[in-house]
């Protein structure tokens, strides 16, 4: 999916200018541990490549960027030798394959993101339509990870998933309990404005 970021600390600036002048993508890890800024932190070992598409530069060396998630990879090592952190990675590919699980798990991961948006779309009171989901597994797959509104934890544990057969039965679980808490929030929000209103 699209990322776009702001690009101010000296170090990124380094980072994102050797990406640029290389031509190269870099990578995008959620911290396991430690904090982003100011201090040292631990990343998850699995993360995502990011397309640097377009560059904004301003006079006092910040940047503006948008980037493209492309492709995940695994850190076998980490590197402190540059001011950003560093690592040797190996990228990941997903298993993937046309059989029965795969077929039936793609049409229950649809049924689950079209409620999933259907209910989104009436409690925001915005116009989504649901009905144009993709029909390929891949594509659902990818698209049902972004729609998500999830704490990151969560999607760490779906990026790490390396068969597409599992991903879509994982994701389903995770829709599956979050269509549920809707459903909920939905049949309590009523009652609760309702008590609010007989307490006034």
């Amino acid at each position: 999916m699209p990322l776009p970021l702001h690009i101010f600390e000296e170090r990124y600036r380094l980072m994102i200018n050797e990406c640029i002048d290389k031509r190269e993508p870099f990578g995008v890890v959620l911290i396991k541990s430690g904090v982003e800024a100011g201090g040292e932190a631990v990343p998850h070992m699995v993360g995502c490549t990011a397309e640097i598409v377009s560059v904004q530069r301003l006079e006092d060396g910040r940047l503006y960027i948008n980037t493209v998630g492309r492709d995940r990879f695994q850190i076998h090592e980490l590197h402190r030798d540059q001011p950003y952190l560093r690592g040797t990675v190996e990228m990941l590919s997903l298993e993937q394959d046309s059989s029965i699980a795969t077929i039936k798990q793609t049409y229950k991961l649809r049924k689950l993101v079209r409620s999933y948006l259907e209910t989104i779309s009436a409690v925001a009171d915005t116009d989504i339509d649901p009905t144009k989901l993709p029909e390929e597994p891949l594509s659902l797959a990818y698209l049902g990870s972004i729609l998500l509104q999830v704490p990151s934890e969560i999607k760490q544990g779906i990026l790490g998933i390396n068969s597409l057969t599992e991903l879509l039965h994982q994701m389903g679980s995770v829709y599956n309990r979050e269509n549920a808490l809707l459903t909920e929030m939905l049949r309590v929000g009523p009652k609760m404005q309702s008590q609010s209103r007989n307490l006034n």
